[in-house]
């Protein structure tokens, strides 16, 4: 074990108070999707969601050129200013972290050039994680664009995960259709409904309007954000943005609570702990 795998496991493990325990085998979380499809935001919720769960989650950007963890976690594992031949090792590393500690880890895959094909045919992924006793979860992000779509079927065609779920994301539905709308049209996309036969769940994610933007400027966590904390030199967010923030965490909460065991969170929080990195 390495000098930051064990700093990581210690703090896995104990937290600030004692990380809770969650009996169920360590799941690799990769999201994918077509650009602005929400994947970043989602994947820095989950990181926040399973903290303050007080479950440990390793956040890892596979953006080689724009991460989207690393800016706000200081324990995240980068590949940024890497290339592509470095993703094999990389994410081997990932998982040689995940079964010393027994820890998920939430992967985000950035743009649609994150080479999957080429990963898939080096180191058979969900092979490869079995046999680490560890679950690939596909986690799909989509709005209406064909692309989305075309997306979904292309990775659906390369792998076959322990579980695949979908999310339909409010805050890309165009704004010439109402939500409800918009929602209703991804649900029945042929693609998404042949994902379902195949066992795939879904869920519908709320929109943050433009407090996402606003919020990420500040460099720090989601909840952070929402405690009213500031970083990189900027003003803590207003309180009015603050109290929307917290109403969509719990939008968020209710949304995913029935896919959150195959997330690797436990169904319920338990003890309410962020785990600090430093």
């Amino acid at each position: 074990m390495n000098e930051y795998s064990k700093d990581f496991a210690q703090g896995a493990l104990e937290g600030e108070r004692g990380c809770a325990e969650f009996k169920e085998r360590p799941k690799l979380i990769m999201t994918v999707g077509r650009g602005a499809s929400g994947k970043s935001l989602w994947a820095r919720w989950l990181v926040d969601e399973a903290r303050w769960r007080g479950q440990a989650m390793i956040a890892a950007d596979a953006d080689l050129i724009n991460p989207s963890l690393s800016p706000f976690y200081a324990d995240a594992m980068s590949l940024a200013g890497g290339d592509e031949d470095d993703l094999m090792d990389w994410i081997a590393g990932i998982v040689s972290l995940q079964t010393e500690t027994r820890v998920s880890a939430v992967v985000d895959c950035g743009a649609p050039a994150f080479p999957l094909k080429e990963l898939q045919e080096q180191l058979p992924l969900v092979e490869f994680l079995d046999s680490n006793e560890i679950d690939l979860v596909v986690v799909h992000l989509l709005g209406l664009d064909q692309g989305d779509f075309e997306y979904l079927r292309h990775v659906q065609r390369l792998i076959e995960p322990a579980a695949t779920i979908l999310v339909a994301n409010e805050e890309i539905v165009p704004r010439r259709r109402s939500v409800e709308t918009g929602v209703r049209e991804i649900m029945e996309h042929p693609a998404w409904e042949a994902a379902l036969r195949r066992g795939a769940k879904q869920v519908v994610m709320p929109m943050l309007h433009s407090y996402a933007r606003e919020m990420s400027a500040l460099g720090i966590g989601i909840r952070d954000a929402m405690r009213g904390r500031s970083g990189r030199g900027l003003p803590a967010l207003e309180p009015a943005k603050r109290h929307f923030i917290g109403v969509w965490i719990r939008e968020m909460e209710e949304a995913f609570a029935p896919v959150m065991g195959s997330l690797g969170c436990g169904t319920h929080p338990t003890d309410r702990v962020r785990i600090e990195r430093n």
